[in-house]
């Protein structure tokens, strides 16, 4: 089933993340497409899609925002498991 168009969330720009894009031969802006099969990672300039990495995690968007806050606080403190049973 799909969405309506008027349903899906507009792009997310990332401006001081900076990624080399192919066709605008820079390093330009990023955009976070929201699609089907995840978060697109695409250039704020041209709008394709980056060769090597067309997908982005959404731990990698709260490190490029500087929300470190979205992460686990053992993770953030570099704790193991041991240190977070106790």
């Amino acid at each position: 089933m799909s969405l309506p168009v008027e349903n899906h969330l507009p792009p997310v720009e990332l401006p001081h993340w900076k990624q080399p894009c192919e066709q605008c031969k820079a390093d330009t802006p990023t955009k976070v497409l929201f699609m089907k099969a995840g978060l697109g990672n695409a250039c704020a300039v041209c709008g394709r899609l980056r060769p090597f990495r067309p997908y982005i995690k959404k731990a990698d968007i709260a490190a490029a925002q500087g929300n470190i806050n979205t992460l686990k606080p053992w993770r953030a403190k570099g704790g193991n498991h041991a240190a977070r049973i106790r």
